[in-house]
Parts: C-alpha cells; sequence; structure tokens
C-alpha cells in the first residue's frame, strides 16, 4: 500500500511539472536611431498589448501568457503595418498575476510609444 502511494506521488508530480517559460524581450539592438533630431512624429502614445494565462492550483500552468501574442495585440492595437517607418520606444513590459482560490491569471503587458519616422525630403520642408 504504502509503494503503491509513493508511485502515485512521484507519478503526480512528473504530471504537474516545474516548467515554467518566461520569455525576455531585447533591450538592445543592432540598430541605431538618433531622436534628438526632429525627423520623426509620434503616432501612439502609451499603446498596450496584452496576453493572458490561467494556471490551476495557482501553480499549475495550462495556459501561459505569450509575448508575442502580446506584441501582436499591442501592433494591431497600435495600426503599426508593414511598409511604414515605425518603431516602438520606451517599451515596458509588466508582469501580473491575479491569485484566486483554485486558480490564478497571469497576466502579460507590455506598453510602447509608437513613433513614424518622417523621409528626409519632408524633413528638410519642415525645418
Amino acid at each position: 500500500m504504502k509503494g503503491n502511494c509513493l508511485i502515485l506521488g512521484v507519478l503526480l508530480l512528473f504530471l504537474m511539472g516545474c516548467s515554467t517559460a518566461f520569455g525576455t524581450f531585447p533591450h538592445s539592438t543592432t540598430t541605431q536611431v538618433d531622436l534628438t533630431k526632429p525627423n520623426y512624429r509620434v503616432t501612439k502614445v502609451n499603446a498596450i498589448g496584452k496576453s493572458t494565462g490561467f494556471n490551476l492550483l495557482c501553480f499549475i500552468p495550462i495556459v501561459s501568457p505569450k509575448y508575442t501574442t502580446a506584441m501582436e495585440d499591442l501592433y494591431s492595437k497600435a495600426g503599426v503595418s508593414e511598409g511604414k517607418s515605425t518603431a516602438l520606444v520606451n517599451v515596458i513590459q509588466e508582469r501580473t498575476d491575479l491569485f484566486l482560490v483554485v486558480f490564478s491569471i497571469p497576466k502579460l503587458i507590455i506598453r510602447a510609444e509608437i513613433i513614424e519616422f518622417i523621409p528626409y525630403f519632408e524633413e528638410k520642408v519642415r525645418k
């Protein structure tokens, strides 16, 4: 009887798992942009992208929040599309957890300002 309980306990630990995936958002890139010149305009301030998950018993991840989902949400809400000269600046990541009795809801929030670069000929006209 004790052997069965021990095997069941070890099996339960393996089924629960302890894997959590934490993504990272690169803080530096190989591209350098000079924002001291008036060659850009701010198109959206405080654009927010969110992704939520679900944890059973507050520590068993069923659905994890994903950075790609949060970034897609941020891009769609900010109106960023291919072909535009836009960039994200002042990017901030927030991770919160709402703990309830039997489950928790982790949330990943990414905030940023969206800027659009002005073509060189428009920049000369503005001066």
